[in-house]
């Protein structure tokens, strides 16, 4: 059972209704954990079964650093630029880079202006009331767009090139690695905006470690906003946890001796589990929203 949930800890995993119910039918069976469902406070991150807190969100300097690096090469260029960009263009943003840098915040604009839903000027009117939202703030917003977007109403090109840096990538590029890595290159304290989970990136990264920095880091400095109404930017609140297997050492089930068989690199650990509830349907508001459904497992003697 410990092998199984240090995969699932490793792995990103998160499993199903199913999966959970059998492994609280197997916790019980073999009477080695003390298997609870539970939930986690968001803010607290403590759970309301044993109150142990699960780990707090943090990426260290050397993990952003490495994670800084490899980015580029790895889920920009890739074996085929020309997949997401042309050479030209990719030097051009560069260039842009080097001259304009750093900022606050970077914007996917065509990405925040789909929360308007479809039509003309109802998705640029949505793009001008979050930059407004964020220059509000006094945040220097670098937004990232399609050439496209410079026919939209002229008081929401004016807004975007007065008040922001701006580039525009060609209409059939692909514009969230620049977003991803112009948010990198602004260092730790730079936030992105936009909707995308950004798996494809994820996937492109390859590495193991680099894909774990890559989700810290994106927890960590992605803005969600999920709804702009009558002018108010609602955004998501963020995680200060990661949902993953989490494991660490109750104190207050931890022998103190070897006595009786007892494993003391393995007794008193407290498991806390995520697993989906399997009646919502997975969409972009649930994925990073936090979840209800865990488990606490107690594990209080192995022998």
């Amino acid at each position: 059972m410990h092998e199984f949930l240090a995969y699932l800890q490793d792995n990103e995993f998160v499993m199903s209704k199913p999966s959970a119910d059998l492994l609280v039918e197997q916790c019980r069976k073999h009477s080695l954990y003390e298997c609870t469902h539970a939930s986690i406070h968001s803010q607290s991150r403590q759970c309301d079964v044993c109150s142990f807190p699960l780990d707090r969100l943090s990426l260290d300097p050397s993990e952003f650093d490495s994670l800084k690096r490899n980015f580029l090469d790895r889920a920009l260029v890739g074996g085929d630029v020309f997949q997401k960009s042309t050479p030209q263009e990719l030097d051009k943003f560069l260039s842009f880079l080097r001259t304009t840098s750093p900022y606050d915040i970077v914007m996917d604009g065509l990405n925040i202006s789909h929360l308007g839903g479809v039509g003309y000027r109802r998705q640029p009117d949505t793009l001008s009331r979050v930059i407004n939202h964020f220059l509000s703030r006094g945040d220097r917003i670098l937004l990232l767009g399609r050439v496209h977007m410079l026919r939209w109403p002229k008081p929401v090109v004016s807004l975007i090139q007065t008040k922001t840096q701006y580039f525009f990538v060609d209409n059939l590029s692909q514009d969230d690695p620049y977003m991803l890595y112009a948010t990198m290159q602004g260092g730790m304290r730079t936030r992105f905006v936009s909707r995308d989970l950004m798996r494809s990136h994820l996937f492109l990264l390859k590495d193991a470690e680099l894909r774990q920095s890559f989700l810290k880091w994106q927890q960590l400095n992605q803005v969600v906003i999920l709804s702009v109404n009558k002018g108010q930017v609602v955004i998501r609140p963020q995680l200060g946890y990661q949902q993953r297997v989490h494991c660490g050492v109750n104190p207050d089930t931890r022998p103190t001796s070897s006595t009786n068989g007892v494993n003391l690199d393995r007794a008193g650990k407290s498991w806390h589990v995520p697993y989906r509830d399997d009646s919502i349907e997975l969409t972009f508001h649930n994925v990073y929203t936090p979840k209800s459904t865990w488990l606490c497992m107690k594990e209080t003697s192995v022998r």
